[in-house]
Formats: structure tokens, sequence, C-alpha cells
């Protein structure tokens, strides 16, 4: 049956987009031991299962997140203070998110339609997060930013912006011309496909969910 502490860990394991062997090879902790802590129990005798303080620092720099959190959590020192959580685990759909701004440090900022998403990843995640978006149809209009071609309904090429409507109104990316020139095809075709009428066949794309570590709460 599984712990606070171990579904905590579990949830950062995957919000980092990191597999058990990947997650051992950066703690130094074995893929089978890591399993059995998000579990709560050793598998193969059933004995209960809490990382003592030593193992949490390995997952607290695996996982570049609180060491002193991962304690109260797992019990091991007690919090006078109601804890306030620095982030909460939110599940998006990619397929939803019109655009994505990497600002300082990199914070991602996920942009849907009624609001903004944020996580901060290491280099290496964001690293995995680009090729994650660029498989997706995300495309990048300036460094840093990522428009979703799925999304897009209208280009102001007079002045460089991608809306996200029909009638130009609303949220909009700008893009350079170069780049404009770069993805004219891609974003023409994305626009004529994306205001398809409904006598015309569209084709809906599967949800692409990925689970971030929202600091915008």
């Amino acid at each position: 049956m599984k712990n606070q502490i171990g579904s905590h860990l579990e949830k950062l394991r995957l919000s980092s987009n990191y597999s058990l062997r990947k997650a051992a090879k950066l703690s130094g902790l074995s893929h089978g031991y890591i399993r059995d802590v998000e579990l709560g129990s050793n598998r193969k005798n059933g004995s209960v299962i809490v990382p003592m303080p030593q193992t949490l620092r390995k997952f607290a720099e695996a996982y570049d997140t609180s060491y002193d959190e991962l304690m109260i959590i797992a019990g091991h020192i007690e919090n006078n203070e109601t804890m306030q959580p620095s982030f909460n685990f939110v599940e998006i759909d990619l397929q939803s998110v019109q655009y994505v701004k990497v600002t300082t440090n990199n914070k991602i900022n996920y942009h849907l339609k009624e609001k903004v998403l944020s996580e901060t990843k290491s280099l290496h995640d964001y690293m995995l997060l680009e090729e994650k978006l660029e498989h997706n149809k995300f495309i990048r209009v300036h460094s840093g930013i990522f428009v979703n071609l799925k999304l897009i309904k209208l280009f102001d090429k007079k002045y460089g912006r991608i809306y996200f409507s029909t009638d130009g109104q609303g949220k909009y990316v700008e893009i350079n011309w170069s780049r404009a020139s770069k993805y004219n095809k891609a974003i023409s075709s994305a626009i004529s496909e994306n205001n398809a009428t409904d006598f015309d066949i569209i084709v809906t794309e599967p949800s692409v969910y990925t689970l971030i570590r929202n600091i915008s709460c």
C-alpha cells in the first residue's frame, strides 16, 4: 500500500519524465528499491518502507526538490506550521496549450486559453521538453517561445502576429520575419486545417498528457 512519501516521490519522478532506471542512475539507488519506496513496501516480504534521511537527500538531489519538504512528508521532522507546498502537481494536455514561453532560470510558462501554468526545469529536462514540443507540432517562433500549430487560427503578416482566434482578438504571439518565412507553409496549412468548416473532414488529435510541478498556485 502506498504511503504519502512514496506517492510524492513517484509524482516527482514522473513529472521529471524519469524512468526508474534513469532515477536510479541519478540518485545512486537501485531501480528496484526506488519502486519499493514508491509503493510503500518491500515487494518481496511486504515490510513497510520509509526512506531514511540520507536516502531522502539523494532523492532531493536527483529530483531537484526540497530536502526539508521530503523530510516533513516522510515524518522525520515535525512542521510546527501548516505546510504550504512550493508547488502542486498538475496534469495538462499539450494539445490544449496555445504556446509555451521559457523565461529566465528555465521557468516554463504553459499558456492555455483561460490560464497560465508554470514550472521550473533543469537544463536537461528543458531539452527533453523541447523535443516533446517539436514532436507534437509546436514550432519555435522566437528563442524560448513555442507555438502550437494545431491551435492557431490567423496570421497577420503585416505585424508578424499569430492569433488563436479567427477575428484577430485575444492572445497572440509575435514571430520574426526569418522564422515566418521558414514556417510559412506549415503555418498556412495549419490555419487552413484549424479553420475547417463542418462539412470538412476533421481529424481529432489524441490527447498528450504531461505531469508538471505547477508553481503558479
